[in-house]
């Protein structure tokens, strides 16, 4: 199902100061003006549309954690002071403690043009914290990060490993997500026994490779997307290696390397990654999304020609980064020369239970 928080306390709730019934009725008239939007909108422009709603809110993020706070404001003019990608915005939290004393979050989303506001607070027990990369570069800075289960929210921590003292939190939200609880879109599984291939098609995706600071090293939009049915779920390929060399939008501006920034050096000695994910399904409503720092693994270089006109150069490297959440899993693979590096494959999965609590068991009947 759709990600939905389960924190140790969350509400999305509708506002309780004394406020005019003009003030009100503007407000509902602008979630129902963009809920209409949403819903109208060719889906070619879905991905587009929710990050626009969420610009038009004037939404104000404010987060806690380990004593430092941050607040940033988006919005569609030139105000706006966060870190605002595709379908993600990030908030920077300068603290001064230990990789220890992250032990909880605070959370706010507030707009001023809607009714429903988010108020949260999460546990975060020092095992959900998960190492994925040190720098190599002698800085000795660890790059660790979190998921809080049942939500879209990521922490990614920078890390001074001597002493494991805090340099840096990164809280990550999903746009759409928040988006959606703003507007108050209802989001319910949608079952249907006739359809055999009911769940897996018309899908909606999104996929940014950047850096924290928000730079963009590559992403694409995926429209019209169908699955096939595994016996895990489903799966797509969404490129192949074919013509990948031909395509400008294959391209990775650099070197995938997390770059890690102080007040004193930007350190470039790492081996990982930032990935969002965001998917739709046919009904327009968010299903699932993620925000992950995944580590660049080194692949086998194939034995035959990527490309029908194009092969394999010397000095060609092949690397992957893969990531999973109870809902879907992502693998993104490319080519890197010396020149320039071209993505070769994404292949997207969705796992057998999303399928079956989201759109119903009618698809696995043959395996039943």
């Amino acid at each position: 199902m759709a990600p939905t928080a389960a924190p140790t306390s969350a509400t999305v709730s509708r506002i309780s100061a004394p406020v005019s019934r003009k003030k009100v009725a503007t407000k509902t008239k602008t979630t129902d003006l963009w809920n209409g939007k949403i819903n109208r909108c060719h889906d070619r422009a879905l991905i587009h549309t929710f990050r626009n709603a969420f610009l038009a809110l004037d939404t104000t993020l404010s987060v806690a954690i380990g004593g430092g706070s941050a607040c940033v404001r988006s919005s569609s003019d030139n105000n706006s002071n966060a870190i605002v990608a595709l379908v993600t915005t990030t908030l920077p939290v300068e603290v001064s403690c230990s990789l220890r004393q992250l032990t909880s979050l605070q959370l706010s989303v507030r707009s001023s043009k809607t009714t429903v506001s988010i108020e949260a607070s999460y546990t975060l027990p020092s095992s959900l914290w998960r190492l994925v990369d040190s720098t190599d570069d002698g800085t000795d800075i660890g790059i660790y990060m979190t998921l809080i289960p049942n939500t879209t929210f990521s922490l990614i921590a920078l890390v001074w490993k001597a002493g494991l003292q805090v340099l840096r939190v990164y809280v990550i939200c999903s746009l759409p997500a928040m988006t959606t609880a703003l507007l108050s879109r209802v989001v319910e599984p949608i079952f249907d026994d006739v359809d055999p291939l009911h769940g897996l098609r018309g899908y909606t995706l999104a996929l940014t490779m950047r850096q924290l600071d928000g730079l963009v090293l590559w992403e694409y939009e995926f429209y019209a997307v169908d699955f096939t049915e595994t016996e895990d779920g489903a799966s797509v390929t969404l490129l192949g290696p074919e013509g990948a060399f031909r395509d400008k939008c294959r391209v990775i501006s650099e070197t995938p390397k997390l770059a890690i920034a102080t007040d004193a050096f930007t350190s470039r000695g790492t081996h990982c990654v930032l990935l969002d994910l965001a998917v739709w399904d046919f009904e327009k409503t968010l299903r699932a999304a993620t925000s992950q720092c995944v580590l660049v693994r080194a692949q086998p270089a194939p034995t035959t020609t990527i490309d029908m006109d194009v092969g394999v150069v010397d000095g060609t490297n092949v690397a992957q980064v893969a990531f999973e959440t109870p809902d879907v899993t992502c693998t993104l693979r490319w080519t890197a020369s010396k020149k320039r590096a071209i993505v070769t494959s994404v292949v997207v999965n969705l796992r057998r239970l999303f399928l079956a609590t989201t759109y119903g068991v009618a698809m696995f009947k043959k395996a039943t």
